[in-house]
């Protein structure tokens, strides 16, 4: 590790020599003398994939115990959707600050930062409240927890073309980027395993179709509990415990980021990650001028915008049609983990030279999947095809794999278009947006009587919009091409990435 120490504070815009310093531009560079593959990498991107794990799963907290929060604290259905929502409205405000700690200051400090975040919002919960405090408190960590998942949602890019070569990236990219997608899945598991339910449903045959009135009957019959002091205090001391867990573990992983965690390696992997990026100002106007980052902006974020919230209040959705909070949460698992899985198998595939020059046909497959996925649970949904457990989990869970697996291809196809752009801005624009469709969606909830059937055609018809702008996308490999060279001038590459720039303005 030695050389090691001088990086932890260096930024991600600097050039590298041998020894990790700023190296002269003037020499001619080759991949064997001034690029390496260290095997902490995969430490690194590990580290960073927990972070994103912790800070998806604290923002996942309340969706899937909604029905026993509601209970014990007064909360309404928009009261739980808020939570996220006002989480994606933080992160928005901040994406950019956390984009330039990234790319100017080092990722160190923005990943340490974020921890701390995290153990903050996490902590403050565990304090004894009344009920009406502690939903002050409760919004307060939503807000905290959403700023800290800047750098954990929008880093994958960066870290991946900080620690890993050409051949490793989308891999890398997906590794990082899926872990944020594993801990919302684990909410799913661990609130309704550590808060016991509040309604209980029947289980349903796999045949057996479902009518909104025998839904009301049930209902009805539950209403007894909902003035038993004894059973709401239980509730409460559950809801405790779940959050002793997340500000424990939260913490546990700090220390160890603390303990190390470098901005970058000595030396770099690629012969592009020695290429310094453009400045953060030049960036990010650049970057607001190039018509195909915009394509791929809205192809990205708009249906995984309004996936990931819809997700959050599928216990809700699926109420209406006799699913239990822990079978939606069940439901949301699988349909998450299978994402997750697609998503690097995808990701791996994509880094073979067969596919690395055709990412763009892998999109149209996904996208394709995942909008006859939806049609099917939505046709389920509205009793229109006969009602069954096994087709509903079935729909569920293609939808979770096709559309998560969109995501690592997006950011690399973003980067890969947008370089020498900073991977911290390119991402960090992609994730803003992201964030701002969810929080549209949640918004919705506000409306007065506006039920849960509309949430699953809104997710469909998110996806089937996005073919117009993915069709318009011109997909280019700018970052891809300096790493395939051999031999490579700094002055010269730096030269042409500003021509590069110029190009992608007029597009």
């Amino acid at each position: 590790m030695n050389g090691s120490d001088n990086c932890d504070r260096e930024p991600i815009l600097s050039e590298y020599t041998e020894n990790g310093s700023i190296q002269d531009t003037n020499k001619e560079a080759t991949s064997d003398s001034i690029t390496a593959v260290y095997a902490r990498r995969w430490y690194m991107v590990m580290m960073f994939s927990l972070l994103s794990f912790m800070q998806s799963a604290v923002w996942n907290t309340w969706g899937p115990v909604a029905d026993t929060a509601q209970a014990v604290y007064g909360w309404s259905d928009f009261q739980v959707g808020m939570f996220g929502s006002i989480a994606n409205i933080a992160f928005v405000f901040t994406a950019f600050p956390a984009a330039w700690v990234m790319d100017v200051v080092g990722l160190r400090t923005g990943v340490v930062g974020c921890s701390i975040l995290v153990v903050i919002a996490t902590g403050i919960r565990c304090i004894p409240m009344s009920n009406s405090m502690f939903t002050w408190v409760a919004n307060i960590s939503s807000i905290l927890n959403g700023i800290a998942g800047t750098v954990p949602f929008s880093g994958p890019p960066t870290i991946s073309a900080l620690w890993f070569p050409m051949e490793e990236r989308t891999t890398a990219t997906a590794i990082a980027a899926i872990f944020s997608y594993v801990g919302s899945a684990t909410g799913f598991i661990v609130g309704p395993l550590v808060v016991k339910e509040y309604f209980y449903f029947p289980q349903l045959n796999k045949s057996e179709s479902i009518n909104q009135s025998s839904v009301h009957d049930l209902l009805s019959d539950n209403q007894n509990n909902l003035t038993d002091p004894f059973h709401i205090q239980s509730q409460k001391h559950d809801i405790q415990n779940l959050m002793y867990i997340e500000f424990a573990c939260s913490s546990v992983l700090l220390v160890a980021l603390l303990i190390y965690f470098p901005s970058r390696p000595p030396k770099p992997p690629s012969l592009s990650a020695s290429v310094k990026r453009l400045d953060f100002k030049n960036g990010i106007c650049n970057l607001v001028k190039n018509t195909q980052f915009w394509f791929i902006l809205f192809a990205y974020a708009l249906p995984t915008g309004v996936y990931g919230t819809w997700g959050t209040v599928i216990d809700d959705n699926l109420a209406a049609v006799g699913v239990s909070q822990k079978e939606a949460g069940w439901l949301s698992f699988y349909s998450i983990i299978g994402g997750a899985i697609s998503a690097l198998a995808v990701a791996w595939l994509a880094d073979k030279p067969f596919l690395r020059q055709h990412v763009k046909i892998v999109l149209y497959i996904l996208i394709t999947g995942s909008c006859l996925s939806v049609i099917w649970f939505c046709l389920l949904v509205a009793n229109i095809i006969p009602f069954g457990t096994v087709q509903l989990y079935i729909a569920t869970i293609m939808g979770g794999v096709f559309i998560n697996s969109t995501v690592p291809l997006s950011y690399e196809l973003a980067v890969e278009s947008c370089y020498p752009i900073a991977e911290g801005i390119t991402t960090g624009m992609l994730t803003l947006f992201n964030n701002l469709f969810g929080s549209l969606f949640i918004l919705m909830l506000a409306i007065n009587n506006i039920g849960t059937a509309w949430m699953n055609w809104v997710l469909l018809g998110s996806i089937v919009i996005v073919y117009p702008p993915l069709i318009l996308f011109k997909e280019k490999h700018g970052r891809s091409a300096v790493d395939t060279e051999k031999h490579v001038n700094i002055q010269d590459t730096q030269q042409n990435n500003q021509s590069v720039i110029g190009a992608h303005v007029n597009l």
